[in-house]
Order: structure tokens, then sequence, then C-alpha cells
């Protein structure tokens, strides 16, 4: 449980208890206070009771919907068919159906802490080794985005915050609510446009099948050839420049590589055996041309240059 969740439900058992004592709902200044035959009318009517805390996030993100939905053509606060509820976070669509597949953007209000957060989640599915994947490139990332970033990987399913970013700013104070949700809009916007392009791919479109083998599409490099690098504990950024493919191209084929991985190391070990005996037959192939070409006597007039060819052989073979 988060400390936001928690502290909602500290406040619900105030207020409970309060009401309890004094049979009465009671409410601070700025909101009516709820008798105990209204409360009736709206459990007919379909009406929830919310404590304090709860009201403002609700009037917070309702604020906030109003505000993006007006401003932004890319951060959709909410879907369609909901409304804004009572939480501390609000889940965030973007339009991008894949996205959703892999990772989702979230701003969130903490009252306890005051401070408001855009931050990154990454889905349970492969969530170690996308965040391991996006820290690799973390100096690129925050250049690009122009703000340092605070990245961690989450320890446990209750705490869903992997790459987020805080500024200190009190919700319960409604006068900054337009410079905070400003704040929180041009931040998921910037988050969309830095990370989308990292996590929403299909590896299915970079790796295909070809006569040599699992192959990066559009090259000749074979997964096979990455798989020697990676044996090598090369890291993926130096195999991407020294092969010089793009991010997108070395991010998909670890990931194919590690979703398919008893099968591209099977193919691997078959790749691997293969070269072997290729290379015996040539070894074997060489060794007797070159016995067969060293036998050959030498022609009239090229005496001079063998012997200085010998003398350089020996000074070299001496050498090493």
């Amino acid at each position: 449980m988060t400390r936001e969740e928690s502290e909602q439900q500290v406040d619900e058992l105030v207020t409970f208890i309060a009401q309890k004592l004094s049979g009465r709902e009671t409410r601070q200044t700025g909101y009516p206070q709820i008798t105990k035959s209204e409360r009736f009318e709206n459990s007919l009517t379909g009406e929830k009771f919310m404590s304090d805390t709860k009201q403002l996030q609700t009037d917070y993100w309702k604020k906030f919907h109003a505000y993006a939905s007006k401003n932004s053509d890319i951060i959709q606060p909410l879907l369609p068919h909901t409304s804004p509820e009572a939480s501390h976070h609000m889940k965030i669509k973007t339009g991008c159906p894949l996205a959703i597949k892999e990772a989702h953007y979230v701003s969130q209000i903490s009252v306890q802490d005051r401070l408001i957060r855009v931050a990154l989640v990454l889905n349970k599915k492969n969530a170690p080794l996308r965040f391991k994947r996006l820290k690799d490139r973390r100096e690129r990332i925050e250049e690009e985005f122009g703000q340092r970033l605070r990245w961690e990987l989450a320890p446990s399913a209750e705490y869903k915050r992997n790459i987020y970013l805080e500024k200190d700013s009190n919700p319960r104070n409604r006068e900054l609510w337009q410079e905070q949700h400003q704040w929180l809009l041009e931040k998921l916007e910037g988050f969309y446009r830095v990370f989308s392009p990292l996590i929403v791919h299909s590896p299915q479109a970079t790796v295909v099948r070809t006569d040599r083998g699992l192959s990066i599409a559009g090259t000749r490099i074979t997964l096979y050839t990455i798989m020697d690098y990676i044996k090598a504990d090369w890291p993926p950024k130096l195999v991407r420049d020294w092969l010089n493919l793009t991010d997108k191209q070395i991010n998909d084929v670890l990931d194919y590589i590690e979703a398919h991985r008893q099968e591209v190391e099977a193919e691997y070990q078959t790749v691997l055996k293969e070269a072997e005996e290729t290379e015996r037959y040539w070894r074997e192939y060489n060794r007797e041309h070159l016995a067969k070409v060293a036998a050959i006597p030498p022609k009239p007039g090229q005496e001079a240059i063998r012997a200085k060819l010998q003398e350089r052989k020996a000074k070299w073979e001496l050498a090493q």
C-alpha cells in the first residue's frame, strides 16, 4: 500500500469515528455537512460519501482532465467512457495501443508530501529487462528530455513507479492548480516524446528469418553474430555502434533473444558447429594446397627474391 493510500484510509477512519461520536457527517470548512438522513438518501441515489482528501483529489483530476483535453492532442488523462475518480494518481492514455502492453504514463499528487509527479510505469512482463535497457541510455534520454530524471526499479507489485519527475507544490492550494496542471501536462508530453519511440515497438518487425537464418530486417547481420558479442560480454551500446545499428534495432534483437532464448541458443550452437566444420575443412584443404605450392621449384631468375622473402620470414618468426 502506498503512502497516499494509507493517508486516505486514516482520513476516512477519523471521519467515521467523528460521525459515530457526533451523529453527524463532519467536513472541514468549504464542504457541506452531511447528516445521517442525507447519507441514507445518498445511498438510495447511488451517491457516495467522500473524505476531504478524496473530494480534493476528485476535484483536482476533474480540473486537470478539462485542462489537458483543451490544451493537448496527445495526452488523454481518462478513457472516454470513464470519469475522474478519487485517487492520488491518474493514468494517461496517449493514443498508442501498443504502449499499454509495454508501459503507461501516470500523473500523481501527494497531499502529505506536498508534491506533484509524472511517471513512466513499466508493466510486469520483462519490466526489469526493459528498465535496464532504458537505464543503459540514461544519459542520452535525459539530454533529449532536457532534465535529470529519477530512476527506481519497482521492488514489489504495490510500488508502481519506475522513471519519474517530481515538483514541490502543494495540491491543497487550489490557487496553484493552474500552474500545477500546466507543469504536469508539459512533463507528460515530454515523457511521451522521449520514451514512446523506445518502448512502443514490435521485435517481430525487426527480426526476420532469411536463408541465413534469424536476421535483422534490411541487413545481412544475423542474430548469431549478435550472440557472439553477447557471449563476449560486449555492452549493447558497443554492439550497436560496432554494427552500425539503431537503438530500435538493437533493443528489438535483445528483446527477441530474451523472449526466445532456447530457440535462439539452439540455432546458435548449430551455427557454431557448422562454422567449426567449415573451418576444419578449409584448414586441411589449405594445408595440402600450400604444401603443393611450396614444392614447386622457383622459376629461373627468382632465386634472389625467394631468398629475401625467406630471410624476412625467419626474422618475423624470431620476433614472434
